[in-house]
């Protein structure tokens, strides 16, 4: 019988590398590339830490210009500072001496907003934000429709949408005001029914709101005893309403760059 013998071919060194070389190109074509590398390239540790550091300067720089972006709204809040104006009408002043002061018109730059969390409506007071002679002791506010016609019940609103209240009513009570020499002015409560407005803020994603102060009568109440009936026994206290003067809130600013 005839025994047939396969021979086992020996590849030499050039057909060896010339498989691996094959073996290596086609690892390279069906193997994905990671995301942070592309076939072929190598990246050295200090390529990486490169990429990965971010310099103090760069991101001071991006904080910088979001800062810029984001526009100042103001509100009635410790965020916002507002400037007041008092303005009184001739002979509606008397000092403690029964003199009819030569000022009648009183600012206040630095009055900032505290409102009271969790209130509905809206309510808080408002003082000078730093230490300066101010005729403005503190005023409480109170946002609200309006006090004298009810009838359109702007809490039933809020039940379906934010309600915008159109007044902002002001208790102001003032301090004893030093006008030179032995005289002053006596401390004063006044008030206000100063219009107010929420208004939409263009441009603005988050749908903030705006607001929007106008101004007002300043109004000096005289509490007056009145005789509920006929005898006398019981006794009613009415107040006797005198406007005095102007009131004006103006020239919103962020707090932060005021400091």
């Amino acid at each position: 019988s005839l025994t047939c013998l396969h021979a086992t071919p020996v590849l030499n060194m050039r057909q060896q590398l010339c498989i691996l070389l094959a073996f290596y190109l086609t690892i390279l074509l069906v193997v994905p590339a990671s995301p942070f590398n592309y076939p072929g390239q190598r990246i050295t540790p200090a390529a990486s830490s490169k990429t990965s550091r971010t310099t103090p300067a760069a991101s001071t720089r991006t904080s910088h210009l979001a800062a810029v972006d984001t526009p100042f709204i103001p509100t009635l809040t410790t965020d916002t500072l507002w400037s007041c104006r008092l303005t009184f009408t001739a002979n509606s002043l008397r000092t403690r001496n029964n003199k009819v002061p030569l000022i009648r018109t009183f600012v206040c730059d630095n009055l900032v907003f505290t409102p009271l969390e969790n209130y509905e409506p809206p309510t808080g007071s408002a003082k000078p934000a730093h230490t300066t002679e101010s005729l403005i002791s503190e005023i409480t506010f109170k946002l609200s429709e309006d006090p004298d016609d009810q009838k359109d019940g702007l809490w039933i609103w809020g039940l379906f949408k934010e309600p915008l209240y159109p007044y902002c009513l002001l208790d102001i009570k003032t301090n004893d005001y030093t006008l030179g020499g032995e005289d002053s002015l006596p401390p004063m409560t006044l008030y206000a029914k100063l219009p107010h407005k929420m208004e939409k803020v263009k441009g603005n994603k988050e749908g903030r709101r705006q607001v929007l102060l106008g101004n007002a009568d300043l109004v000096k109440k005289t509490p007056v005893e009145m005789k509920a009936d006929p005898v006398g026994l019981a006794k009613v206290t009415l107040y006797d309403e005198e406007v005095v003067g102007r009131i004006e809130f103006y020239e919103p600013r962020e707090a932060a760059l005021d400091e």
